[in-house]
């Protein structure tokens, strides 16, 4: 990876970052002059954070065509975007591929990884989920005044565990992303697979962080709930940045933003409804993890996925109904 793009790629992902931190000031700040700033600066702050993601899926779709060619194939770059898309799309519906990101599916599907390898691939996903989720849950009830709801040694309690969550997700994240660097220079005889993969993961980490921020407040606008975050005038907008945002790697935000709408519907109960939907979904990645290190137990470990050949034509065929 040249010098330039690897500058532009650690540029964009600090920027994310940043921008991030901005959206959060904007929600928090009760300063007047804060505000009065951030409104000015908050709609730069949306158009930079879509190029950053643009150019991650165009980065990404870049990087699956370079591994691509070491198998004699040649994936254009709108099949290789379409891909990128796809496989996002297919994480939610194939649970056991979820968080991977299309490096690490593609290496599951032709290849065949340890179970070790899936299970920190799953744990960063639950990790990442749960993190969004309790920090919505906060969010939400900070904006409708429902913190008193909680004790102090219950707020801290939660508080505590969204820093572990974070810590867990952001270890497990990266070795797991490490791990696939070196199946990939191994594999597939990729030049400079783990310096590229390393650049993409932490970038991945934080555009998915900050998008998922972005999703969660445009959904919150286009549900009509009342959280100070974007005056009247962006409501509109904000619905096709909404809707921008469920067609990119972070679009899972809507989630949250619905599972907020039900619990405010329903006032004190949204701490046990929200818990009641949380325990289902953690309950699915288990069974999840569960069946998947089991068939890799059976296929002892280092073959490839059951399913896997029929996915993959899938995914080919899909890809080649797009082609123009």
């Amino acid at each position: 990876m040249r010098f330039r793009k690897k500058t532009l790629l650690w540029g964009l992902a600090i920027a994310s970052l940043l921008i991030f931190g901005v959206l959060f000031l904007r929600f928090v700040s009760q300063n007047e002059n804060e505000l009065r700033t951030l409104r000015i600066i908050q709609p730069y702050c949306l158009v930079i954070l879509f190029i950053a993601l643009t150019t991650a899926v165009y980065v990404r779709a870049g990087y699956l065509r370079h591994i691509t060619l070491y198998e004699g194939k040649v994936l254009g770059r709108l099949e290789a975007i379409s891909l990128v898309c796809s496989s996002n799309l297919l994480s939610i519906i194939f649970i056991p591929f979820a968080s991977c990101g299309f490096n690490v599916t593609y290496l599951i599907m032709r290849q065949g990884v340890s179970a070790a390898f899936v299970g920190f691939a799953m744990i960063a996903f639950i990790s990442f989920q749960l993190t969004f989720s309790l920090a919505a849950i906060l969010i939400g009830m900070y904006a409708e005044g429902d913190l008193d709801f909680l004790s102090p040694t219950q707020l801290q309690i939660l508080v505590v565990f969204l820093l572990i969550l974070l810590i867990v997700f952001l270890v497990c994240f990266l070795w797991q992303r490490i791990h696939s660097a070196e199946s990939l220079e191994g594999i597939a005889k990729v030049p400079h697979a783990k310096e590229t993969l390393l650049v993409s993961a932490l970038l991945t980490a934080m555009l998915c962080f900050s998008s998922q921020a972005l999703a969660f407040i445009a959904a919150c606008a286009s549900l009509g709930l009342d959280l100070n975050l974007l005056e009247g005038a962006t409501l509109s907008s904000s619905q096709h940045v909404a809707t921008m945002l469920s067609l990119t790697p972070a679009g899972i935000g809507f989630q949250e933003a619905v599972t907020m709408y039900v619990g405010n519907l329903i006032e004190k109960n949204f701490i046990l409804v929200f818990g009641a939907l949380l325990l289902i979904r953690v309950s699915i990645y288990v069974v999840s993890i569960i069946v998947l290190l089991v068939n890799l137990t059976i296929r002892n470990l280092n073959t490839k996925f059951v399913n896997a050949p029929r996915m993959f034509n899938l995914i080919n065929r899909a890809i080649s109904s797009l082609k123009i």
